[in-house]
């Protein structure tokens, strides 16, 4: 690898992050898109967190929501 600070890419990845919602049963009741991103996936990695941290106290509380990610597509160059 020549230059300096150059990165080299292997994929990238599509992903949508969800708020899921639902009722006092635990049955889902709708889905509100929170970000629709895609990230450029280093070469030669094994592991990645994507880029988006879930507050504790958001995951799972009395109001019934929860948010997850969802990748939808890798890409490899």
């Amino acid at each position: 690898m020549h230059g300096t600070g150059s990165v080299q890419y292997s994929a990238a990845c599509h992903y949508i992050i969800w708020r899921r919602h639902h009722d006092a049963e635990g049955n889902p009741t709708k889905n509100d898109k929170i970000k629709e991103d895609t990230v450029m996936l280093p070469a030669g990695i094994t592991t990645y967190d994507l880029p988006y941290t879930f507050e504790a106290k958001d995951y799972l509380t009395l109001h019934g929501y929860r948010y997850e990610y969802e990748i939808i597509g890798i890409e490899y160059r």
